[in-house]
């Protein structure tokens, strides 16, 4: 991690130093100076996701269709007997 420290106000750039052994220092310069292949260890993650999404608004829409049925009902029930 390399940073300002939190002070823009004052610092307009970053030191960084990095100490390795003279027999790494080619990957990490290979590391830092060429793109690095992102990996995922949830490459399902975005289908799980969306199969949780989607089952909640099932559930959602059957319990307004109930909500929706039990309001109708009621409604026809007291427009029959209004006095009750």
């Amino acid at each position: 991690m390399m940073g300002r420290a939190g002070r823009p106000q004052f610092d307009d750039h970053g030191v960084a130093l990095i100490l390795v052994q003279d027999v790494k220092k080619h990957f990490y310069k290979k590391f830092l100076y060429e793109p690095f292949p992102v990996e995922s260890r949830y490459p399902k993650l975005k289908k799980y996701s969306s199969a949780v999404i989607f089952a909640i608004f099932s559930y959602l829409k059957q319990l307004v269709l109930i909500v929706a049925d039990f309001t109708l009902i009621l409604y026809v029930l007291m427009k029959r007997n209004p006095s009750s």
